[in-house]
């Protein structure tokens, strides 16, 4: 449980790094689930939904794009997911790199 909280607490420490970068990226979301509402002709929540499932990488398949423009929408969707899943990814490793070897981190801020 120990470990948990610390991954936790570091997790939220390197986010707090970055936090205008993920505020950045998911307006861009946002913003790709309204263009999606507008050229697909569906509601707003129904284009969020397929905006948040494409960008992480689930892809039910219970909504598709129809049209020229909102599959290229989609594809810079899927790519806004795959930084926003890189970033997770990379600020989850250097969290439980501290939890394994918090003597590194410690020398690392001496410096």
């Amino acid at each position: 449980m120990k470990n948990l909280l610390e991954f936790i607490r570091q997790f939220v420490f390197c986010l707090n790094h970055i936090r205008v970068l993920v505020v950045v990226l998911f307006l861009l979301l946002f913003s790709g689930a309204a263009v999606l509402s507008f050229l697909e002709n569906m509601s707003f929540g129904r284009a969020t939904y397929f905006t948040f499932i494409t960008a992480l990488a689930i892809g039910y398949g219970d909504v598709t794009p129809a049209t020229a423009g909102g599959k290229v929408v989609s594809v810079l969707i899927g790519l806004l997911g795959l930084i926003i899943l890189g970033i997770v990814t990379g600020i989850s490793t250097r969290a439980i790199l501290f939890i394994m070897h918090p003597e590194e981190f410690k020398s690392m801020r001496d410096k």
